[in-house]
């Protein structure tokens, strides 16, 4: 039990049992249509007593989508979509999930941004030598953008800690095994 395991695979594609699953970074991918489904998944790969942190960037309620959102399916993330924090958690609790925490990261993912913009000013020939410029700018400028709406509070970062609603386990009383 003290091992990890990474898959980099289609989640809809396993089939094998975990006790603990970590989505980062993905989960903006899904899209709202798909969140019910993707929860449902994640609920049947999970172990009885097993926790699920699920990691992804979101819009705060009443943000939605405008001439940003087009760069960002086009040029940068194509199919991917924002859900609202709200929607997330129903979906969360329609596949049988309970929500035992959530952390904003907001002001942290700001800050990795602005690192992200500086890194690659200072890699810039180096990338070039990878991406053609317009790649090249079009992420410089939307990390920058990202950065500045974080700072702003137009998105959001979630981190939810969840477990089957089923579960056995007794519920711990302090945070201290959220972090073992």
């Amino acid at each position: 039990r003290n091992r990890a395991i990474i898959y980099e695979a289609d989640y809809r594609t396993l089939s094998a049992r975990f006790h603990k699953i970590a989505s980062v970074g993905m989960f903006e991918h899904v899209g709202q249509r798909r969140l019910g489904g993707y929860f449902r998944k994640i609920r049947e790969l999970l172990e009885d007593d097993g926790l699920f942190l699920n990691h992804g960037i979101m819009r705060p309620q009443g943000v939605g989508d405008d001439a940003e959102t087009l760069l960002l399916r086009s040029r940068v993330f194509p199919g991917g979509e924002l859900a609202h924090l709200s929607d997330v958690v129903r979906e969360a609790e329609n596949a049988g999930f309970e929500v035992l925490d959530v952390e904003n990261l907001r002001p942290h993912y700001a800050l990795t941004c602005r690192a992200w913009v500086e890194r690659l000013r200072q890699n810039g020939a180096r990338c070039l030598d990878l991406v053609d410029a317009e790649t090249y700018r079009t992420w410089l400028l939307y990390l920058a953008a990202s950065a500045r709406n974080f700072e702003d509070g137009l998105t959001d970062v979630y981190q939810m800690l969840l477990a089957k609603r089923s579960s056995p386990r007794a519920r711990r009383l302090t945070r201290g095994y959220m972090y073992q």
